[in-house]
Formats: C-alpha cells, sequence, structure tokens
C-alpha cells in the first residue's frame, strides 16, 4: 500500500501552512523510510510516500499534477487492464503510471468509467478551477479511502491514522460504529470509530465541494447468467482467479503469502507458485509462506500446510506458535480498525517482522473469502440482503406490493420469493422480474419463483 494524504481548502488559497508542511509528510511516511513528496497546488496540498513494488512502475507514481488543465491527483492505483486503460484513451500506455492513467480516464469518462476498470485502488482527484474533489475506491475496497469535513475543505487519506497525524485533538468516538464492532453487527457502511472521520465505501466515490460531501455508487456486480456449461463457469472462474493472483506477484520485491493448509491461501499459494514458475521464477525474489501453527489443538493444519510447501517449492517458509497469548488490541489497539493486532488464529503477529526482514511488500491472504457466502464487509456493499417473512408480514410494514402477490400460507409458498424493485431493476434490467428464478447461497440447492415485488425500504438494525 502506498501511503499519501491530500488537504484541500474551498478558498483556492495553497491548503499548506506551517502546521501542515509539518504534518502531512508525517502522516503519509508512518514510520517508514520511502521517500515522500509533497506539492502544493492553488487550493490544495498533496502528499504521497512512495516505494516501487511493482517492476514496471515508475518512482514517481503516486502523484500527478496537470497545470495546463488545473487539476492534480494523488492515490494508490494498481491497474491489472492497463493495456485497455490505455487503449480506450487513445494512448499506448507506454511511461505513462497507473495513477496516471486512471486519473486521465476519469477526467475524461467520468467517475462512472471506474466500474470498467480491473484493479485496486483509492484515488484522489483535484479540480481546483471547478474547486470539486473527487475521491474514489475500487469495487471491492482492497485499498482504503477515508475522509473528514473541516476548516472550509476537506482531508483524504489512504488511513485514519493519517488524518488523526493532520489533527491529534479530533478523537471524538462514533458511537454508532463502536456498538456495531462490539456485537459483531456491522459491514461497511462509510462509518469509521471516529464521528469526524468517513470512510468511502467500496464501489463509490465521493463527490465534495464548498456546498458539502456525497458518496454516489458507481458499479453493481452484473446479475447476467453465465451462458456456458458448469466446466466451462469452473474453467472461466481458474482464469480468473489465476489471473488476479499473478497481478498481484507482479513485483520486484520479494512476495509473501499466508498459509494455513485451509483450502483459501492453499490455492493462493498454489497459483503463486505456478504463476512464479511460468514466468521464470528463479529470477524472481523468492515468495516467503507464513504460517501459524497449533499443535495439538483441533485446528491444527499442519499436515496440510507441510503438503502445500511440498509441493510449492518456490516458497520460503516461516512458522510461529499460533498458541501465544495477544494483549496488544487492549495496550495499543490500531485506530482504523480495533483488532486487527491480532495475528492468525489470534496470536501475535509474527508475521509483519517476517516481511520487514525479508523486504517483502506483497502480502497474499484468503482473508475474506467468506464475505463471498456470509454477506459482510466489502460483499454486504454490493450483494442483496436477504430477510425471512411471513403472510401479512409486508402489510404490518406498510410496505407496497408493486406487482405479483405477497406470501400467503400455502405450503407451496415455500417454494416462492418477493424481491423489492431495486433488486429486480439490476438482476433484471428490462425485463419482467415476475416468474424469475434465482438461488439463495445459504440454500444453494433449491430454486425460488420470483411471485411479487415490493417497494424499497430502508432496514436500521
Amino acid at each position: 500500500m502506498t501511503p499519501f494524504a491530500a488537504v484541500i481548502r474551498w478558498s483556492g488559497q495553497h491548503a499548506e501552512s506551517p502546521a501542515h508542511a509539518e504534518a502531512i509528510p508525517e502522516a503519509v511516511l508512518s514510520g517508514a523510510t520511502e521517500d515522500r513528496r509533497v506539492v502544493a497546488v492553488p487550493g490544495a496540498t498533496l502528499a504521497v510516500a512512495v516505494h516501487q513494488t511493482v517492476a514496471d512502475e515508475s518512482p514517481e507514481h503516486g502523484l500527478l499534477v496537470d497545470h495546463r488543465q488545473q487539476w492534480a491527483a494523488v492515490g494508490d492505483v494498481l491497474l491489472y487492464d492497463r493495456a485497455d486503460v490505455a487503449a480506450r484513451l487513445g494512448v499506448t500506455g507506454k511511461g505513462s503510471t497507473d495513477l496516471a492513467l486512471l486519473a486521465r480516464l476519469i477526467r475524461q469518462f467520468g467517475p462512472a468509467a471506474a466500474g470498467q476498470v480491473a484493479g485496486d485502488f483509492a484515488l484522489v482527484l483535484w479540480d481546483w478551477r471547478a474547486r470539486r474533489v473527487h475521491a474514489i475506491r475500487d469495487q471491492f475496497g482492497v485499498r482504503s479511502l477515508f475522509y473528514r469535513e473541516k476548516d472550509g475543505g476537506i482531508e483524504v487519506a489512504g488511513s485514519v491514522a493519517q488524518l488523526l497525524a493532520l489533527d491529534e485533538g479530533d478523537r471524538a468516538l462514533d458511537e454508532v460504529m463502536a456498538f456495531a464492532y462490539l456485537t459483531n453487527s456491522f459491514s461497511s457502511l462509510g462509518r469509521t470509530f471516529f464521528s469526524h472521520i468517513g470512510a468511502v465505501r467500496p464501489a463509490f466515490w465521493l463527490d465534495a465541494g464548498p456546498g458539502g460531501a456525497r458518496q454516489l455508487n458507481y458499479w453493481r456486480p452484473s446479475f447476467e447468467p453465465f451462458s456456458g456449461t458448469y466446466d466451462d463457469a469452473v474453467e472461466e472462474w481458474q482464469r480468473r482467479f489465476r489471473t488476479a493472483v499473478r497481478c498481484r506477484i507482479r513485483a520486484h520485491t520479494p512476495v509473501a503469502a499466508y498459509l494455513s493448509g485451509g483450502f483459501d491461501s492453499s490455492s493462493i499459494v498454489g497459483a503463486a507458485h505456478d504463476a512464479l514458475v511460468e514466468e521464470g521464477g528463479a529470477t524472481l525474489p523468492r515468495p516467503l509462506a507464513l504460517s501459524a501453527a497449533f499443535p495439538g489443538l483441533p485446528c491444527d493444519e499442519e499436515q496440510y500446510r507441510l503438503a502445500v510447501l511440498e509441493r510449492c517449492t518456490s516458497f520460503d517458509s516461516f512458522t510461529w506458535d499460533g498458541r501465544e497469548t495477544n494483549l496488544d488490541d487492549l495496550t495499543n489497539p490500531l485506530p482504523d480498525a480495533p483488532g486487527l493486532r491480532q495475528g492468525i488464529g489470534r496470536s501475535r503477529k509474527r508475521e509483519y517482522a517476517a516481511m520487514q526482514e525479508r523486504g517483502a511488500r506483497v502480502l497474499l491472504t484468503g482473508d475474506g473469502g467468506d464475505a463471498l457466502g456470509f454477506g459482510y464487509g466489502a460483499m454486504a456493499e454490493l450483494s442483496a440482503g436477504f430477510r425471512s417473512a411471513s403472510a401479512g408480514y409486508f402489510d404490518a410494514l406498510g410496505i407496497p406490493v408493486l406487482q405479483g402477490r405477497a406470501f400467503t400460507d400455502a405450503p407451496e409458498d415455500a417454494a416462492s420469493i418477493v424481491v423489492n424493485e431495486r433488486f429486480a431493476r439490476m438482476a433484471w434490467p428490462g425485463r419482467q422480474a415476475l416468474g424469475q428464478r434465482l438461488r439463495l447461497l445459504s440454500d444453494s440447492t433449491e430454486w425460488r419463483t420470483v411471485v411479487g415485488v415490493v417497494g424499497d425500504v430502508r432496514h436500521v438494525r
């Protein structure tokens, strides 16, 4: 990840003050040793701590200023389809950084163009002629993006800690977020643990100006069914999975990967090994497999971990005792997300020290794989919610039935489903929702038939 921050003032004057001149570099440094760039343009000060992770990137990939068009961009951008983006812009892409390509694409076609981009990105665009800020986060929230409105302007950064470094005194607790965290009942809602700091949601862009800020959705996953056979679908999934892993190991610094012996991490390590072998892994830094061991416990998967390492000979291995007691989250919690100082199995985080010693900049994990089934975090932003209901439910809540009917007590209604108007538009654009069939992730063997469409309603818990 590339640390970055932007301080913007709507007055049009340079945002840099003596305090910010010192605070911004400190905010983006985060104790690391990267080279820092700080640029002042009309109305804004932008800063980035740059390090080369991807082999063909410019060392100045994190910041761009176009004085002729009067705009600037800062952020953390990694494109997996840069050739396609360059073609859409009518350029070769040679000599252009990923940040420059994405920034120019959005400038030319608008923030919605990010929905056709494959990559991980958190990007801030400042147009000082129009006095508008566009802050855009990738579709699945791989890169983080936070903001705070204050003092006649806005501050945007890649982490909460960077914003707190700009103003140590602004630490009021967001009680709603704290309650949601303690009850394990929240998804990505645009909140943080600090009431004055918001999070740009995955697949959203922040539109901000002197009149305020709002978040707008620019992408939703396609509901179009795959037209091939089951075997075709498996083959296509494998192709995309291998492409994603190959893109993430496109680095000239060592790569590290979690390896528990479970399905997610083993698949990733296996795909990374295959890609390194295909691309001449002998000339690249050897990757490092990171594992917490739990000898004597039911969760011990040592036999599977060793079997993966026996096959994936391009990986070195680092293992530690996952049974160690860890109180770091109580004594020194992270401001972005309390609980993240816990390592694999809630043990001490030994993996980061091993990565630092090796000089690794890229960490592959299977974390979040279960989100596809359980619907939390970034996936909860992009997937449909499900609620059980019975006859009389919609009448009781005053939710109008727009098409078809509501549920009845008839036994055959057990295979029926009612959707809201928004879901019907997204799932079957331009088509009739009634009579369509779908399956739930928790109920994947049974097809259900849509018998009704109801009005949209917001549930608060």
